[in-house]
């Protein structure tokens, strides 16, 4: 697992260089997102983007995440038809998500889902 970790450190330039949006203060009322156990965020450089969303509890967890405009505009994703990759399992999946509703995600234990937007 680490090392699929450190590879994506090494490989995605946004990773190191990109700009950094925190989601947490979009969540705090959130019951599908425990803030002291659930940490998400943007990285995003040019046209790449991904939304990493880490969970620090024993057991897996669906993780509901609000994420709100200005967030999607700060990365640059305008509209909601999007490939995505999960960088950490190689699966790739159509992004076709409401943006003014919250997201879904099972996030193994100890685990994360670090999510990779194309087309933006």
């Amino acid at each position: 697992y680490y090392a699929k970790v450190f590879n994506i450190a090494r490989s995605e330039d946004c990773v190191a260089r990109g700009r950094f949006y925190d989601l947490q203060y979009a969540n705090h009322d959130n019951p599908g997102y425990d803030v002291h156990r659930q940490y998400a965020f943007f990285r995003n450089l040019g046209r790449d983007v991904l939304l990493i969303i880490a969970n620090f509890d024993g057991e897996d967890k669906e993780v509901s995440l609000n994420v709100p405009k200005e967030a999607w505009n700060f990365v640059g994703v305008t509209s909601r038809r999007r490939h995505i990759e999960n960088l950490l399992t190689g699966q790739w999946d159509f992004f076709d998500h409401d943006i003014t509703k919250p997201m879904t995600y099972t996030v193994p234990a100890y685990g994360a889902v670090v999510l990779k937007i194309q087309g933006t």
